[in-house]
């Protein structure tokens, strides 16, 4: 039988085969925080469709479920048991998306990107950060989830021979690393939560960000704002004119009260929050998706 990666119910009350997740379960706790009703919502990694269930549950208008891998069989299954339906791009890479969607007269720029699980299995993680970042509209929010490494400087750590995550991955990168690139790439923090790590090395992030018009710079930080730095993304489809939206923010309900802010502009400091604050309690009763689900 082939392996699931989740555990969802099916409407004769079995499960799959999946496991049980607790990333996903805390990343359940940040969507019902998302205003999506009447929004348009790409998921990036979507394997056996958790996310676009529940997003469609919660109002979304329109929804991209992308996956490198092509798991049509899957959709098929979910899509009956959960009455959704959705566009389902699979088998081409991420940076092929883009194109996917123009030839199927979808539009490119999205309100709310999910980005879960995804970016360490990327061979350049700052690159397919940027890819990710193209698909969201001025005034959008993603929200992205993934391992990090246990560390307070700017780093991206080695996988070397698999000793850190073993699986498919190249490199794990500090809270520190994964702040200043989603602030550089125009991205405001505005929420987070961590999970306990494990062996004392890796953890795992979830972050919700707005994407705004500039670069979120500190007051010192003149290099961030020099022109390469946009330019420099421009071959991986990151075109931040062809972003710009005069549709209202993407609202976001509150957050968990739990953070610290850089000094001199707002946006959340993770390597700071997760210092002072550690891992965040996650219902693991929504590690698993059942039928009755909407959140």
């Amino acid at each position: 039988m082939e392996k699931w990666y989740y555990k969802i119910e099916l409407p004769d009350g079995s499960f799959t085969n999946g496991t049980p997740r607790e990333n996903f379960a805390l990343c359940r706790q940040f969507f019902p925080r998302i205003e999506k009703t009447g929004l348009r919502c790409l998921d990036i990694g979507s394997q056996d469709f958790a996310g676009p269930v529940l997003f469609l549950r919660q109002g979304v208008k329109e929804l991209v479920a992308y996956d490198r891998l092509n798991l049509e069989s899957r959709r098929k299954v979910i899509a009956k048991a959960y009455n959704a339906d959705f566009h389902y791009a699979s088998g081409i890479s991420l940076m092929g998306l883009k194109q996917h969607l123009r030839d199927n007269n979808i539009g490119t720029a999205f309100d709310y990107v999910n980005f879960c699980g995804v970016l360490y299995h990327m061979i350049d993680p700052l690159a397919g950060l940027g890819l990710a970042r193209s698909f969201i509209r001025t005034g959008g929010i993603m929200l992205l989830e993934t391992s990090f490494a246990v560390d307070e400087g700017y780093v991206a750590r080695v996988n070397h021979a698999g000793k850190l995550y073993d699986c498919s991955n190249y490199f794990q990168v500090s809270l520190a690393s994964l702040d200043y690139w989603l602030r550089m790439l125009r991205m405001k923090i505005v929420d987070a939560a961590f999970t306990d790590p494990w062996m004392e090395t890796i953890g795992r992030v979830v972050v919700v960000c707005q994407a705004v018009d500039e670069p979120v710079a500190e007051p010192e930080d003149t290099w961030m704002r020099k022109p390469w730095v946009e330019k420099d993304f421009e071959p991986y489809g990151l075109n931040y004119a062809e972003l710009a939206s005069t549709a209202p923010p993407v609202v976001y309900r509150g957050g968990t009260g739990r953070g610290v802010m850089h000094e001199g502009i707002d946006s959340l400091n993770l390597d700071a929050t997760y210092r002072k604050f550690g891992a965040t309690h996650i219902d693991t009763n929504l590690s698993v998706l059942r039928l009755k689900d909407v959140a």
